[in-house]
């Protein structure tokens, strides 16, 4: 898995956890009637928005976590790369340096400070590489295939430094013991020891080009961070829309519904006066059934003395 799958992969998921943690507190933290037939639609439209809100900061901090993984292994990666490589980079340029009497000349020095530097190595990293100590000779040195373009690089700083400190003439004759320790077949090693005096004795060789041939290549390039959005506010989507208690609360909603609204219906048949709690239970029936309810009928006006009279006598024929 690259670095950007496991970035949108960690954003959903703490996307989507996060929205269910929220969901869950704000369940628990509803009125009973609330948890028994579901909150109104404003409230879980403010609960949603709380989720998603919630839901991108934790996926945002999920992909950032993964990405730091990503590259903190990465970089571990690399340092490790630089230590091994400056480590070997010590042994061999460091044994090339030194004269028959296992001393370093002011110019042999020179050039090995300068590789070491060119490892891209801290600086706390190599003050503990030089605990340890040097071979004594070409012959102690162990062996070490390496790959170009390092072998080049490290092969030239050597007989430069074999050459400060010992003329260029014995490094030539030394320099194909120390190509052997480095995986070169003794005919490659003697005809690259001619090849290095030659460039050395017609100043040839620019020591700053192979530094900079020292620090081995990264292992990758550093992740980018992108927060994924898509992925996050999905996840949030998918936390929401799961209720596992939906269907009762349906159930309960419509007997609700039914109890509220039969009642309702039988107070508007009755054709008597509506109370304001009448007027309430109206209102939430229809809100929970998402139907208008019929306007009341208005009550019936008042008999009149004259007109009760008149019906009291009944028709004159």
């Amino acid at each position: 898995m690259n670095a950007e799958n496991l970035s949108r992969g960690a954003g959903a998921a703490g996307a989507f956890v996060a929205a269910a943690l929220i969901k869950q507190r704000k369940e628990a933290s509803r009125p009973r009637i609330q948890r028994m037939f579901g909150a109104s639609p404003r409230r879980r439209a403010g609960e949603q928005l709380t989720i998603m809100v919630g839901s991108q900061l934790a996926g945002g901090a999920a992909a950032v976590a993964a990405t730091g993984a990503v590259a903190g292994t990465q970089w571990y990666r690399d340092r490790r790369a630089r230590l091994a490589s400056a480590r070997i980079i010590r042994q061999v340029i460091g044994v090339a340096a030194m004269t028959p009497h296992g001393v370093m000349t002011e110019e042999s020095e020179l050039i090995f400070r300068g590789a070491m530097a060119g490892t891209g190595v801290a600086r706390a990293d190599l003050r503990r590489l030089e605990g340890v100590p040097l071979p004594a000779s070409v012959s102690d040195l162990e062996p070490h295939a390496l790959r170009e373009p390092l072998l080049t690089a490290v092969a030239t700083v050597a007989f430069s430094a074999m050459a400060a400190a010992n003329g260029a003439t014995e490094a030539a004759s030394r320099m194909p013991a120390l190509l052997l320790r480095l995986g070169l077949p003794r005919p490659t090693a003697e005809a690259a020891a001619a090849r290095f005096l030659e460039d050395y004795v017609s100043a040839r060789v620019v020591l700053s080009d192979h530094y900079r041939l020292l620090r081995p290549e990264a292992t990758g390039t550093r992740p980018r961070l992108e927060l994924p959005l898509s992925d996050t506010i999905t996840a949030a989507q998918l936390a929401i829309a799961i209720h596992p208690g939906e269907q009762a609360r349906h159930a309960s909603r419509r007997v609700l519904t039914a109890v509220i609204g039969e009642g309702a219906r039988a107070v508007l048949d009755s054709r008597i006066p509506l109370a304001p709690a009448v007027h309430a239970a109206v209102r939430l029936a229809s809100q929970l059934s998402g139907q208008r309810t019929p306007a009341p009928s208005p009550p019936p006006a008042p008999v009149t003395a004259p007109a009760q009279r008149e019906l009291e006598q009944g028709d004159p024929e």
